[in-house]
Parts: structure tokens; sequence; C-alpha cells
């Protein structure tokens, strides 16, 4: 489904593809994106995204959201859902999660946050950014943060668990198991 629209509301039995010509705001105070049947895919040529509701799938369903342009950000501010899938978020400029903003994968599922996706950083310098309260969890898969690119931007994570301290990193890509190894000294 191409659109051209401000701000996009479904509830699908099966799966739920879109293209947008610009920013896109997912869902809004009435209710958000569900898929019971399939992932749910949505891309904007030119703009940001920016999450007003909750993204639900259902079994397998994945959850892929790509900002494309260089100022285009995703703005995870809800809960983005899905069991035993892949989430994958994928930005021009950066991704960043708002306090109420998370991310669940149960399962085994995979979750990819890629920020400054063409190597060219945007207003925000390609930044991954965690506010306090956010979180992402891939049940036993994985969690990959990445800022892409030669000049790529800072990885900024919240962690859990530890006294909600903000930890900044200078390496273009790390892993959550690095982090949690820096952070508590390998406890």
């Amino acid at each position: 489904l191409n659109t051209d629209a401000a701000v996009l509301r479904v509830t699908a039995g099966g799966p739920v593809a879109v293209r947008e010509a610009t920013g896109l705001q997912l869902g809004d105070a009435v209710s958000g994106v569900t898929s019971s049947g399939g992932s749910i895919t949505i891309t904007t040529v030119s703009g940001s995204i920016t999450t007003g509701n909750s993204l639900t799938t259902a079994a397998a369903g994945r959850i892929d959201l790509t900002a494309a342009g260089t100022n285009a950000d995703i703005f995870v501010n809800h809960r983005l859902q899905t069991a035993d899938g892949r989430v994958r978020l994928e930005a021009g400029d950066s991704v960043q999660f708002a306090s109420a903003g998370e991310v669940v994968a149960t399962g085994s599922g995979i979750v990819n946050v890629v920020a400054n996706r063409n190597a060219t950083p945007g207003n925000d310098a390609g930044a991954v950014t965690m506010a306090d309260g956010s979180r992402i969890d891939a049940g036993t898969g994985r969690i990959e943060l990445t800022s892409v690119g030669t000049a790529a931007g800072n990885i900024a994570h919240c962690v859990q668990g530890l006294g909600g301290r903000l930890y900044q990193l200078e390496r273009q890509e790390k892993h959550l198991d690095d982090i949690f190894h820096e952070v508590t000294g390998g406890l």
C-alpha cells in the first residue's frame, strides 16, 4: 500500500506493508498498528517514523520500520511487540526511544536497531538513544545496536537494573553483552 498520510492506524488479519512518501505517525491515542496474521513492514521514502501507539504482530510476524532520508529518524514512543519474530528499526539518521518506548520480541527474536543507515549522518548525528525507562527485550534472541559508516554517531544506552545510568559508547557497534560487561565489570 503506497500512502501519503500523516497518521496510519491499521488492524489486519494478514501482513501490513506500507510505503509512505514522507514522514508518518503509526497510530494515535485511539489505536495503533496490529497484524494478527503476519508481519508489519513500514517504509518512508523521505521522512521520519513516530510511534503514536503500539505496534503488535502475532505468532512469528516481524516488525520492520525503515525511515529513509538523511534527516529521517525513528521515534519509539510506545511498545513494539512480536511473538517469536524479528524487529528491525533502520533510520537514515537517528533512532530515539522515549521513556515509554520499548521493543519486545519474545522467544528467539532478534532485535536490530540501525542508525545512520546511509553512512551520512543527519541533523541528529546518526545516534541511537534510549531514555530512562525505555527497554529492548529480545527474549532468548540477540540485540544489536549499530550506527553505520565512517562518521557514525554514538550509541547511548540506558542500562536497566543498574541505577538507570546512561552509558555512552564511542565505538560504531556494540552488543549488549559487551555493554553489561563494561558497565558492571563482568559481575
